[in-house]
């Protein structure tokens, strides 16, 4: 059985049962890359998480020309899981937004802390914002999801805080004082709910930064015995998650 591409479509390009990709970069990596051509088939699937079996029409320059062939039903596991995350090292964030993306995280919060080493400037932080939602949803269109992550613009915890206030389960792993471990939440996966995670930078949140999580309604938990870089600590959370989701569907 031949390999079905999916390719995201916003839903304004998509009509009864007519759809029309006109991004540059999309009608490009369509006709150029995987070299379509009309009678093909493509899956699209829009903002909103619906999916579509089309077929091509036409491969024009400037836009490709889908026929509607069927509509599909996906699941939606109901639960929405935020991870925001302190800015690492080097280019390490590319490689969170990929990962997060895969792993079924709905909303990715970037976050600069007291102890944030990486503080680019806002010309610099554009284009490291377009530069990750070009990953996302690259990363979306590879593994299956319907519904692209929420990416926000780089914040301050504070306006995480703020952010986050309507979740139901709110968590923040830390290094010191008194912890719950990650794993008594594993569980909350297969319910309808909001639950949010606070990963810390190199060094860890600082005891303020702490707590005024706590304030926040923040629990403190632990990840295991050993200290995880903000990397593996970000996807290690999701991972957990996503796996407990999958597992109760």
């Amino acid at each position: 059985m031949p390999h079905i591409y999916r390719v995201y479509c916003p839903s304004c390009g998509i009509t009864g049962n007519r759809a029309v990709i006109d991004q540059p970069e999309r009608v490009h990596h369509i006709r150029d890359v995987l070299r379509m051509k009309p009678k093909g088939t493509l899956l699209i699937f829009d903002e909103a998480g619906k999916e579509y079996d089309c077929m091509i029409e036409s491969c024009g320059s400037n836009s490709i020309v889908l026929t509607v062939t069927g509509r599909n039903e996906r699941f939606d596991s109901g639960s929405l899981l935020a991870v925001a995350c302190a800015l690492p090292k080097k280019a390490a964030m590319d490689d969170i937004v990929d990962s997060l993306t895969q792993l079924g995280v709905d909303r990715i919060i970037p976050m600069i802390t007291e102890r944030t080493v990486v503080r680019p400037d806002k010309a610099s932080l554009a284009r490291k914002f377009q530069r990750w939602q070009k990953i996302s949803l690259s990363s979306s269109q590879q593994c299956g999801r319907t519904r692209l992550p929420l990416l926000e613009n780089v914040c301050s915890l504070p306006d995480v805080l703020s952010m986050t206030s309507g979740y139901g389960t709110k968590l923040i792993p830390t290094l010191e004082g008194r912890r719950r471990h990650v794993g008594e939440f594993a569980g909350l996966a297969r319910d309808p709910g909001k639950l949010v995670f606070l990963i810390g930078p190199e060094g860890d949140f600082s005891p303020c930064e702490v707590e005024e999580a706590v304030r926040c309604g923040f629990i403190p938990v632990s990840l295991g015995r050993l200290t995880l870089r903000v990397d593996t600590a970000a996807v290690a959370v999701s991972a957990l998650f996503h796996l407990c989701a999958d597992n109760f569907r």
